[in-house]
């Protein structure tokens, strides 16, 4: 049934006319409606009632009409449609002392009431109007909780009429009812405990009313007289009204600065107040700021000293009589955090050592020096350090750490380097020298950190001709052998450091002799045939030698050349003589032969040692042969003698062992 009722009153254009959405009456709109008191110059109505106004004026301040009061929007519940408005400035006398308390309780149904407002105050004029009925419902359309249905009859004006009970305490608050078309006699109140939820968002104290002198009135009407002067015409306009013929001025109060800013030192600043208020004072700040030497036009604020490191911040309100306040942002920084600084903070020593001042810096009592390496002594001043560090006689580098720590706890490391001494040494530059098998002599740069050195050693073919403190001059004696000869001059320091020359001294040049043999293989269009050789190879020098080779082979050929030893290597190139006599095969018996042949190739041999005493090398060469041949026919007693030229070429492998060492240089077969 009850949705049934919710549906039709939807379709049927519910007429949910908030009672004080009133009628044009010139060309300015004028809302109407209805507010009643709560303490300290606060009052209730409608929320649709004052919805987006720009003037809410007030009649009936103390039952007088003829004076009206501006009054401005503090707190609204659009849900609940309430709205709590405040009146003040100069000329506001207040409410007085309002009869009436807020019952929260739920009323019963079958329960009296009654109604105090201004409905249709165009027309029925501007006197309190009142209407008494019964709670039909405890709650409103579609079963809404916040509402009751009443039967006590209003109109439009009456939007935010207060509901009392018997007993003359404020149950609701009168928002709307429907439309005579619709169901006659149907209006809805906002609860009150809807009206203290409101209340207690504002954080404010003490705005509802809880007399109860209603009590002492048994009759109606002296319930009704107690109560009209507190219940209040309202008219709203959608435009900011003239202020000339308003009964209170709305007061403000303005301060400069604004904000203030202190130090952790205990600090004062003045602000400066303009009000047209007839009083003022400051309702709240931090409890760590006081206000002292209050004027009209003034106020002196006082930071007292931050002994913590955090900063704080607060608000100070001023309030005047009537309710405006103005704030002033107020912050101070906390205590400076204690520190102590160095500067360098790191200082490096030679191994000499030596002193360094440090700056100290520091926002505590006093510091001290905590620690330090025991290689170091520190001078403490009233700003600064000097650090003095000792001889390092070790050739190890050390480090260390000197601590500074303020009375209250802070530190700083301050780190000192200090190299080694630096390790004896002596060089000699060049670091190897040589000489032929000639007496000579060269001069060595020496250098060293030592305070002395000496030549502790030389081979006993070179003497130390000139010595001076960076340098010396060796001199090398002939070397009257083949020999090459070597060895080493050792310098030392008073300290024990070392160096040492490596000298060098070639031998005489000598003759070095081998035996070589080979095996090879001949070829013409005359003869094809194997051949063997022996010869001698003869070198002489040092390291790249020079000599002469000779071969004998078995076809009566000679090869001879040039040779040339390039460390491990042998080259040598020449000519192979072809003298011979052969007899040509392949004859009838009766026939005998003789030949003879000269000719001449061009020869290369290559070689590679093997070890100390042999070598392996291949020959090769080409040329051409020219020769006769002699037929001698003993059938027919006669001499045929033949000519002929061919192309020859030879080649043969060979082996060769050295016969005597010469010099042990010689070809670098050491």
């Amino acid at each position: 049934m009850r949705n049934i009722f919710k549906l039709l009153g939807y379709i049927l254009l519910i007429f949910f006319f908030f009672l004080g959405i009133s009628k044009q009456l010139s060309a300015q709109k004028i809302y109407t409606g209805t507010g009643f008191a709560l303490n300290n110059g606060y009052l209730v109505t409608n929320w649709h009632v004052v919805k987006n106004k720009q003037t809410i004026h007030v009649y009936g301040i103390r039952g007088d009409f003829t004076k009206k009061y501006i009054a401005e929007v503090v707190a609204k519940d659009e849900d609940s449609d309430l709205a709590i408005l405040k009146i003040s400035g100069n000329g506001f006398p207040g409410f007085g002392t309002i009869p009436y308390k807020i019952k929260t309780n739920t009323a019963e149904v079958a329960e009296n009431v009654w109604v105090v407002g201004f409905p249709e105050a165009d027309i029925m004029g501007e006197e309190v109007k009142y209407s008494e009925g019964v709670i039909n419902s405890r709650s409103g359309i579609g079963g809404d909780k916040s509402t009751y249905q009443i039967s006590a009859q209003v109109s439009h004006g009456s939007s935010g009429s207060p509901v009392f009970d018997d007993y003359g305490n404020l149950i609701g608050i009168v928002s709307s009812g429907l439309d005579a078309s619709v169901q006659q006699n149907v209006y809805y109140a906002i609860k009150t405990s809807y009206l203290k939820n409101l209340v207690e968002t504002m954080y404010v104290s003490n705005i509802l009313p809880t007399n109860s002198l209603m009590g002492n009135y048994a009759k109606r009407q002296d319930k009704f007289k107690a109560v009209k002067n507190f219940v209040f015409y309202i008219v709203c306009y959608d435009i900011k009204m003239p202020l000339d013929d308003v009964a209170n001025r709305p007061s403000y109060i303005n301060v400069s600065p604004t904000s203030l800013y202190f130090s952790e030192n205990q600090e004062s600043e003045t602000l400066s107040v303009s009000t047209n208020a007839p009083s003022w004072k400051v309702s709240s700040k931090p409890d760590w700021c006081t206000a002292s030497s209050k004027t009209a036009k003034s106020v002196t604020i006082t930071a007292t000293m931050n002994t913590s490191y955090e900063n704080r911040s607060g608000t100070i309100v001023l309030e005047t009589n009537d309710g405006k306040t103005v704030s002033v942002y107020v912050s101070q920084s906390g205590k400076e955090r204690p520190y102590i600084k160095a500067n360098p903070t790191s200082i490096n020593l030679n191994y000499i050592g030596g002193e360094r001042e440090i700056s100290i810096s520091t926002n505590s009592e006093f510091w001290k020096i905590s620690s330090k390496p025991d290689w170091c002594t520190i001078y403490k001043a009233l700003e600064s350090v000097t650090i003095n560090v000792s001889k390092n006689d070790s050739y190890e580098s050390r480090n260390g750490v000197v601590e500074l720590e303020t009375s209250d706890g802070k530190s700083i490391s301050i780190y000192v380097l200090q190299s080694g001494k630096e390790r004896p040494y002596i060089t000699a530059n060049p670091k190897s020298i040589s000489f032929d098998e000639y007496e000579g002599q060269k001069t060595i740069s020496v250098k060293t950190n030592s305070e002395s050195w000496n030549v502790s050693s030389t081979p006993n073919w070179c003497t130390i001709s000139d010595r001076f403190s960076s340098s010396i001059v060796i001199k090398a004696k002939k070397n009257k052998s083949h020999k090459n000869r070597v060895g080493a001059i050792e310098l030392v320091t008073n300290d024990g450091a070392k160096s040492y020359i490596n000298m060098f001294q070639g031998g005489k040049p000598s003759v070095t002799v081998g035996l070589n043999f080979g095996i090879g293989y001949q070829s013409n269009n005359a003869f094809k045939s194997l051949t063997g050789s022996v010869g001698l190879d003869m070198a002489w020098g040092r390291n790249n030698a020079y000599g002469l080779f000779l071969s004998y082979r078995t076809m009566d050929n000679i090869s001879v050349g040039p040779l040339f030893v390039f460390g491990n290597f042998i080259l040598g190139a020449g000519v192979n003589l072809n003298v011979g006599r052969n007899i040509k095969s392949g004859l009838p018996a009766s026939v005998q032969s003789r030949r003879l042949n000269m000719g001449c190739d061009g020869i290369l041999r290559l070689g590679v040692k093997l070890g100390k005493k042999m070598y392996l090398f291949v020959e090769g060469g080409a040329g051409r042969i020219n020769g006769v041949d002699y037929l001698c026919n003993e059938s027919a007693q006669s001499t045929t003698e033949i000519k002929w030229s061919r192309n020859n070429g030879t080649i043969s492998l060979g082996l060769g062992i050295r016969l005597n060492d010469g010099n042990k240089n010689v070809w670098s077969w050491n």
